[in-house]
């Protein structure tokens, strides 16, 4: 695949970065915006970016692309960093060139853009406690809820309730959908109000 940026110009272009949750995450971001009423599209071979979406989303993006990673050509105004796993996407020298071009893209972020980053994670922690000029770092850690026989229990504003799951992870992929949805507009009520009804997260 690649990006054809002049038809993605008048677009708010987020990448879903890293190489781990990305799937997860990607999909409770669009339950969220679905319910919510938000245009939006993310980026898949062969498949047109609708006019009316004024939201664009990549994931990954760390496909090569004449030997550089397809994230550079989508030119994003918020990156998202769940997880940098010690794995070395296909192509890259090593696990260090990998995390250097990341760091890269972290750099080469738009003034007003914005770099949402894993607290928990070692590499995304590390890119993104550097200082960058007018660019907006959000930290974020796991929700706080404790586990069931069937997934998670939660609690928004004192008001109990269960989200069935086999993700073991799902507090911190819940995070990281929060930290993205809330910087571009959706309320912490919106968020945990779609939560509320996942059949299965």
């Amino acid at each position: 695949m690649t990006i054809d940026i002049n038809a993605l110009r008048n677009k708010q272009r987020i990448l879903i970065g890293g190489n781990h949750g990305l799937e997860k995450i990607s999909k409770l971001i669009s339950q969220v915006l679905e319910s919510t009423g938000k245009s939006f599209h993310f980026l898949e071979n062969g498949i047109p970016v609708p006019a009316s979406s004024a939201v664009v989303f990549l994931k990954g993006g760390n496909e090569l692309i004449d030997g550089s990673p397809l994230f550079h050509q989508f030119q994003p105004h918020i990156l998202v960093l769940f997880k940098v796993s010690k794995k070395t996407p296909e192509g890259y020298d090593s696990f260090e060139s990998y995390v250097g071009e990341v760091e890269k893209l972290a750099n080469t972020l738009p003034k007003a853009g914005t770099f949402i980053f894993n607290q928990s994670d070692n590499v995304s922690l590390m890119i993104g406690k550097n200082d960058r000029e007018d660019v907006k770092a959000i930290e974020f850690s796991a929700l706080e809820g404790k586990k069931t026989n069937s997934g998670y229990l939660l609690t928004y504003k004192n008001d109990p309730f269960e989200v069935i799951t086999d993700n073991e992870n799902f507090l911190d992929h819940a995070a990281a959908a929060k930290a993205l949805l809330n910087r571009i507009g959706v309320s912490d009520d919106q968020f945990y109000a779609v939560l509320k009804t996942l059949a299965h997260a």
